[in-house]
Order: C-alpha cells, then sequence, then structure tokens
C-alpha cells in the first residue's frame, strides 16, 4: 500500500495542500492521520473515485474537485 502525501494529493487533485488537509479533516476523502501528519492511502483514493463515478477521464476527476472545493469553501 502506497501512501500519498497531501502536497502529492493536492498536485493530483490540482488543489491547495489546505483544502486537501480540510478535506481530510472533515472526512471526505480517505485519509489516514498518524500523529500530526496526513497520509492517503493512494488505493483507497483510488476506490473512492471510482466509487463516485470517476474513472480516468479527467472532466470527470475536475468535476469531482469542483463538487469537493465548494463544500470547502
Amino acid at each position: 500500500m502506497k501512501l500519498l502525501t497531501p502536497e502529492e494529493v493536492g498536485s493530483l487533485f490540482k488543489i491547495k495542500v489546505r483544502q486537501v488537509k480540510e478535506l481530510a479533516r472533515q472526512g471526505k476523502i480517505p485519509a489516514i492521520k498518524v500523529g500530526k501528519v496526513w497520509r492517503f492511502p493512494e488505493d483507497s483514493l483510488r476506490d473512492w473515485m471510482e466509487k463516485r463515478g470517476v474513472a480516468n477521464d479527467k472532466s470527470e476527476i475536475d468535476s469531482i474537485v469542483d463538487e469537493i472545493i465548494s463544500e470547502v469553501s
């Protein structure tokens, strides 16, 4: 199991690290907190995206990310 950093997830979704951490804190994306550090299981993120109907289509991913950002902002 590969664990991604908030920076890697932010780069993947093209959002700020602060937003990634807020999504994790709110339980909106799969995450594990180890001490004070957030980590994101890559397999869990993929499963989460599939459940939301996102395959590898960039426009679908952008749509989901926009939806998530609007919930956090």
